[in-house]
């Protein structure tokens, strides 16, 4: 209505052409059962905004209602509460027989798998704690390593004077080991190191490694 051009929202808003709706009811004001009040409404005031909004949702509600009490619907939603109810059952029934919590052991194990490092080092220790992977990825073999050939001798080798002797675990080792296999090569055809991504998760040691 307040944007009628036939009958200026500035005149008589009571008055309305053919054309006009309600800005409440979202719908053709000869249907507005309200059209004293709701003649006065604009979305420029907020109260009728809010009005507008209010009458969305009840009118929702309302549609939800009228949807749920139909014969069809009401044999639907029997029917899934019969399945939840079943589902439920069923859940406590293996929770009786495995005890709690033993789905969700069951689903890690398929998820992750414990890894082992794939280039060892003698005599260096092993990670403190036990790392994971994504099953998924445990298929995934890392390059294969001639480890006598990189300058890492500081960092493995007795007497070697360093302060970095022998202080990382076999994990880091190897991360260590990659990344320096990496950067030693050079991208084709130009004299730039390759890069090393470290994506190790929390725990694992990324700042000592780095060191």
């Amino acid at each position: 209505r307040h944007t009628c051009l036939n009958e200026p929202f500035t005149g008589d808003k009571l008055k309305a052409c053919a054309s006009c709706y309600c800005f409440v009811c979202d719908g053709k004001q000869s249907d507005c059962k309200q059209w004293a009040q709701h003649c006065e409404a604009s979305d420029t005031d907020p109260r009728w905004i809010t009005e507008r909004n209010n009458f969305k949702r009840g009118a929702a509600r309302q549609k939800r209602r009228e949807e749920d009490a139909q014969p069809e619907n009401v044999r639907a939603r029997r029917e899934e509460r019969a399945e939840r109810e079943e589902d439920q059952q069923r859940e406590e029934a293996h929770t009786a027989e495995h005890g709690e919590g033993g789905n969700a052991d069951e689903e890690v194990e398929d998820l992750f798998q414990e890894y082992v490092p794939q280039t060892t080092f003698s005599g260096i220790r092993p990670h403190p704690t036990v790392a994971f992977e994504t099953t998924s990825l445990s298929f995934v073999r890392t390059p294969t390593l001639d480890v006598t050939g990189l300058h890492l001798a500081a960092l493995v080798a007795e007497g070697s004077d360093s302060p970095s002797e022998r202080t990382l675990s076999s994990l880091q080792m190897e991360t260590v080991a990659l990344a320096t296999a990496r950067h030693e090569q050079t991208l084709a055809g130009t004299d730039i190191s390759g890069a090393f991504f470290l994506g190790d998760g929390p725990g694992v040691g990324k700042g000592r490694q780095v060191a």
